[in-house]
């Protein structure tokens, strides 16, 4: 009975162990005896023997007495996940004195016998375990042989089998450089396989130091767009860094990558008013342009249109200085407006305000006569002309040129009379009259020919 109770016992802590493997990087439960008795080793004491747990250890409070008692053999141990353990450690003390039969202080994973054990005194204890894997029975173990007197101890502390991470670290992460301008850029890497085949989750993480902590996202993925949960502002230099998770352990951090978000270069300043009433079709602009914090080549750009938010360029320079109408026909009579941002040649500044501009309407008539007609040789001309037009508005000059057989005649300008003391029978005369809205020339009316 109490051998069948003794296998449920084995079987429940293998199950145990397999259904929590890998939980934790140190792989042995209770192995510095600390909880002051045997919680997660099983104890088998032979006939005579002792196992029983200690004061003063040489590190903490207690530790492990095995003590087999004469022909007999006692012992603990524990079922452990040697996979990817590469190291058990533990400090140990042991004698055995007889005459007649033999002793053992041994070690054993599973089957094998790993060391045996004899120091009078404290001493540390490595034993590489790489070549084991998955759940083995770990086992200090005293007995005495054919030994009618004598004894055969050993004393056990801070047992350790600590499991090598065998979760990788993500690699081939992007390098996202400088003077980026998405803010949420998308990093991709290649993620970590885990040995036992667990589901890896890759955590990112974003700040402004060179060990950030503070969780971006995570995915199963190889993909994942930052400026989600940290915000990504011009300017700023950021790091990102990533480590893979399988449900139980995490892997190392990867280096962390060194990435700054462009800071855009200022809004032009001083930028010419054009103002109403503009005669000249392709004028000159000037303006102070942006300046950039990374000392990047800062280009303006100037955008021209009927609206208020022109969005088609007129062109571009590195100067302060650009004459519009080259891409934009600027036509008398029209609003226009014109507005410019700086780029660096990563990331655009914000547009300045539009400068509202109108193309000056030259002023008209409609007709221009002379009377009397038809005329004598006695008769003064008058010239007459119908209703000014001027779409602003605007007050309009009207200036008269009289004309001699096709020729200016400067003593008469702007008389809208002449005498008749100034005609010679067979002459032909003719005046024009020119329009100024003050600002410039409307087009000339010239009547037709009058003979005397």
């Amino acid at each position: 009975m109490k051998q069948f109770r003794f296998f449920i016992l084995m079987i429940l802590l293998i199950f145990t162990l397999m259904s929590t493997a890998l939980a934790d990087e140190e792989r042995i439960t209770n192995g510095g005896f600390e909880t002051g008795d045997f919680t997660g080793w099983a104890v088998v004491a032979g006939s005579g023997g002792t196992v029983t747990i200690e004061t003063s250890a040489p590190e903490g409070t207690y530790y492990a007495y095995i003590d087999s008692g004469l022909d007999s053999s006692s012992y603990f141990f524990q079922f452990i996940n040697f996979t990817n353990v590469e190291t058990l450690t533990f400090k140990y003390k042991s004698d055995a004195d007889f005459y007649e039969g033999s002793a053992a202080t041994d070690v054993y994973i599973g089957a094998t016998k790993v060391a045996s054990l004899y120091s009078t005194t404290w001493a540390d204890k490595s034993i590489n375990v790489s070549t084991y894997s998955g759940v083995q029975t770990l086992k200090f173990f005293v007995e005495m042989v054919g030994v009618p007197e004598g004894y055969a101890y050993m004393d056990i502390d801070i047992i350790s089998a600590i499991r090598s991470n065998s979760v990788p670290e993500p690699t081939n992460q992007t390098n996202l450089g400088n003077n980026l301008v998405d803010y949420t850029p998308t990093i991709t890497w290649t993620k970590g396989t885990e040995a036992e085949g667990d589901t890896v989750t890759t955590y990112v993480y974003v700040g402004t130091n060179s060990t950030p902590t503070e969780i971006e996202g995570c995915t199963t993925n190889e993909t994942y767009d930052l400026g989600t949960n940290v915000t990504l502002t011009d300017g700023n230099t950021y790091y990102y860094r990533l480590r893979s998770y399988d449900g139980y352990e995490w892997s190392s951090y990867t280096t962390a990558d060194e990435f700054r978000m462009n800071a855009v270069p200022t809004v032009p300043t001083s930028f010419t008013n054009l103002d109403t009433h503009l005669i000249d079709h392709t004028p000159t602009i000037t303006w102070t342009k942006g300046t950039d914090s990374e000392l990047d080549t800062v280009t303006t750009y100037v955008y021209v249109g009927t609206t208020s938010t022109p969005t088609t360029i007129e062109g571009s320079t590195t100067s302060e200085t650009l004459n519009l109408g080259s891409t934009v026909t600027l036509t008398d009579g029209n609003t226009y407006y014109y507005r410019l941002r700086s780029y660096d040649g990563y990331g655009y500044s914000d547009y300045t305000i539009a400068d509202e501009f109108r193309m000056n309407s030259l002023p008209s008539i409609s007709n221009v006569i002379l009377s009397p007609t038809p005329t004598t040789d006695t008769d003064d001309l008058t010239a007459h002309n119908d209703t000014t037009i001027d779409p602003e508005s605007d007050s309009i000059t009207l200036y008269y040129r009289w004309y001699k057989n096709s020729t200016l005649q400067p003593v008469l300008n702007d008389m809208v009379t002449v005498n008749q003391s100034n005609f010679t029978s067979g002459e032909t005369w003719k005046v024009g009259i020119i329009l100024n809205d003050g600002y410039e020339n409307g087009i000339d009316r010239i009547v037709r020919d009058v003979c005397r």
